[in-house]
């Protein structure tokens, strides 16, 4: 399995959201807005947070990232929700502030490491029924959700690939994918009068 199928999805996510912080926020910040584990572990509060309240985007300048491409993600409301409450959590303790890394669990703190955010995942994909999860699965399956309601270049632009062929891997359609589309078309073919043959008796 090389993304998370949609059976799988919600009781995958409810064993992420019951790990201790920060791995929650960090397995959301792959699922639902495609960063990879080195672009998270530079995330600082201030890339996520302005005047406590949530950016609408997240920001990624090009020392974050793979290929020193800068790119922006615009926050879901469900990504938004969570860096918000969060945030709130944290700021009780007058230690936290927008400088401090996202990914950490106490300030002044390095991240977590890729290592241990490799670990955890196996562990909740364990705990989900025996599931061969990986953080990379994270980002594949937020490409191939993306590329359910939207085009090939705009994930493209989300994942931060220089070539779409790179984007063409990320992206898994299945047959279930292919029937909506093809009932699209046919409701497409119908809303314009296009007469289907008979089909032979």
């Amino acid at each position: 399995m090389r993304i998370i199928e949609t059976e799988h999805l919600a009781l995958v996510t409810s064993i992420a959201d019951g790990r201790p912080h920060p791995y929650p926020l960090a397995f959301h910040l792959m699922l639902q807005a495609g960063l990879r584990l080195a672009e998270i572990r530079q995330l600082a509060w201030c890339d996520l947070i302005h005047a406590n309240r949530p950016k609408h985007s997240i920001e990624l300048t090009p020392k974050m990232t793979k290929f020193n491409r800068a790119r922006i993600i615009p926050m879901t409301r469900t990504l938004s929700a969570l860096v918000y409450s969060t945030w709130c959590r944290l700021r009780v303790n007058l230690d936290w502030s927008p400088a401090h890394c996202v990914i950490t669990r106490q300030p002044n703190q390095w991240p977590l490491s890729a290592r241990q955010i490799e670990r955890i995942t196996k562990m909740v994909g364990k705990a989900a029924g025996g599931l061969h999860l990986t953080p990379h699965m994270l980002r594949h399956t937020f490409a191939t959700r993306l590329l359910r309601v939207t085009d090939l270049r705009t994930v493209q632009q989300a994942l931060g690939h220089a070539r779409v062929t790179t984007t063409q891997i990320y992206t898994h359609p299945n047959s279930e994918d292919l029937r909506k589309a093809l009932n699209a078309l046919a409701d497409l073919e119908h809303d314009n009068n296009v007469q289907a043959p008979t089909p032979p008796h």
